[in-house]
């Protein structure tokens, strides 16, 4: 297993600095935030670079020899058996956080993937509406269906997003209708469904530090604010 504690070493060292990185830019986020008046637009687009650094390789370059440098000839032998006992305890802190590490991603990966293929199961009876969605609304062409499993209107899909609405949308006006189409069209037409799948990989990667929580829920918050209603 030194393979293991080798690869466990160098993730600690990156992963620590990384995150060191994220957080020193995430306060500079938070600062920018509190301390000047920005509209929602704005504020959600600086949340959005912050979240965008979590997966950008680090800045700062720590090699393992910068660490420590004696000299064996000029190291009593107390002092390197001491040195190497540290080591020796880093590396295997290293090996269990790597190994922790390793283990969330699998668990969080597994529930994310059950609770997508549940919806997936739910929407798959849906029934396919015939209702013209205007080209200037939305820059692809968009489906939309009714469900009698969902209360709430969902959209789904990465690549090719549709919309479905729970069967009391009958029961709606002809405004209530539009206006919340248009909601979840403007999220469509501003591509967040791309930021909610960068937010996801976040929480999979770093969910474990509140940094990324905050980040997260910064966007939704700024998200929910800056969606307006389109004009049909």
């Amino acid at each position: 297993m030194i393979w293991l504690a080798q690869i466990a070493q160098k993730w600690l060292v990156y992963y620590s600095i990384h995150l060191l990185e994220i957080w020193f830019f995430t306060l500079v986020i938070l600062w920018i935030d509190r301390c000047f008046k920005l509209s929602s637009t704005t504020r959600y687009h600086l949340w959005l670079v912050a979240l965008c650094k979590a997966f950008l390789p680090i800045t700062a370059v720590l090699t393992s020899s910068g660490l420590l440098v004696l000299p064996c000839s000029e190291v009593p032998i107390s002092t390197f058996n001491t040195t190497q006992q540290i080591e020796s305890g880093i590396a295997g802190l290293a090996k269990i956080l790597f190994v922790f590490w390793i283990l969330i991603i699998v668990s969080t990966g597994i529930l994310m993937g059950i609770e997508r293929i549940s919806l997936k199961r739910k929407l798959a009876t849906s029934k396919s509406l015939d209702i013209t969605i205007p080209r200037y609304l939305c820059n692809n062409p968009v489906r939309l269906y009714e469900n009698a499993c969902i209360n709430a209107p969902v959209l789904f899909g990465l690549t090719h997003p549709r919309v479905y609405l729970p069967l009391e949308w009958h029961s709606w006006s002809g405004d209530e209708l539009k206006c919340i189409l248009s909601y979840e069209l403007g999220f469509i037409k501003r591509r967040d469904h791309f930021v909610v799948a960068l937010q996801n990989t976040s929480l999979l990667l770093f969910g474990f530090t509140p940094v990324i929580w905050l980040i997260t829920q910064s966007l939704n918050r700024y998200r929910r604010e800056m969606r307006g209603p389109l004009n049909w």
